[in-house]
């Protein structure tokens, strides 16, 4: 026999001013590129929701649609022997895409979660004065085009006390550029990450303890990357395997 179910549907439309206007704070090439024209979007989300009636199954779905006007961000220049950032407006950009989240509950204690995210984020014009590339077409920087995780979370309530819950996420994320020229310079490849989180929590969440760790594989991976103002060229790594211990009060 199936599942009865409950479906739930949503369309956003909105325009929105993301970055106010202002005075940029790296190099200027120009008096007139000092001040900086406000960011605006006009952005467009609809999604769906399945629930089974039991809670045993739920899959959520949105897709979206943005237009970036004045997108404000930072181009490095070549100026004399140098390679110098500039913040500036970028004329367009457009991102579209779609997320995917299922979950499913095995048991009452269990929850099994994965999910899928696609973006394709592009420059729709860009051509700043003192480029020696048109980037016109070129990915949105720090965007990966897909990323994926999966998460097993275990919740156990303990009668009179309070709740323990143990989880843990893996994460892919795809290669992406950590600026808007795109060349291999700045490419950061895809990297992998593991985390883990333990919680006591007491009823009404007075009081809460947990320990946590981030990336438990050790894994050697790039956040940035990029060329220095002597056009050296530069890798900033992420964090290795950390962890620690937290507690928490609510006063109120």
């Amino acid at each position: 026999m199936g599942q009865a179910v409950a479906v739930g549907k949503r369309w956003d439309l909105e325009f929105s001013l993301i970055k106010s206007g202002g005075f940029g704070n790296h190099t200027v090439v120009k008096l007139e590129h000092i001040k900086l024209k406000p960011e605006y979007v006009i952005s467009s989300e609809g999604g769906i929701k399945v629930t089974t009636i039991n809670n045993y199954l739920t899959f959520n779905t949105s897709v979206f649609y943005s237009k970036f006007d004045d997108y404000q961000t930072e181009v490095w220049l070549p100026i004399s022997v140098l390679n110098l950032p500039v913040y500036t407006n970028a004329a367009e950009v457009t991102s579209t895409g779609f997320e995917i989240e299922i979950i499913a509950k095995p048991s009452r204690n269990i929850s099994l979660i994965a999910s899928y995210g696609y973006v394709d984020a592009r420059y729709d014009k860009f051509n700043f004065e003192g480029m020696t590339r048109d980037y016109t077409g070129n990915k949105l920087e720090l965007a990966p085009e897909t990323e994926y995780s999966f998460s097993v979370e275990y919740r156990k309530p303990i009668i009179n006390f309070g709740t323990f819950s143990i989880r843990g996420d893996y994460i892919r994320k795809d290669a992406f550029y950590s600026d808007a020229s795109n060349t291999e310079d700045v490419r950061i490849p895809g990297y992998d990450l593991i985390n883990g989180r333990i919680d006591f929590e007491s009823i009404g969440g007075s009081f809460g303890i947990y320990a946590w760790v981030k990336n438990l594989s050790d894994n050697l991976y790039i956040l940035l990357r990029g060329k220095a103002p002597s056009r050296t060229r530069f890798a900033w790594y992420a964090m290795p395997r950390t962890f620690g211990l937290g507690f928490t009060y609510n006063f109120l």
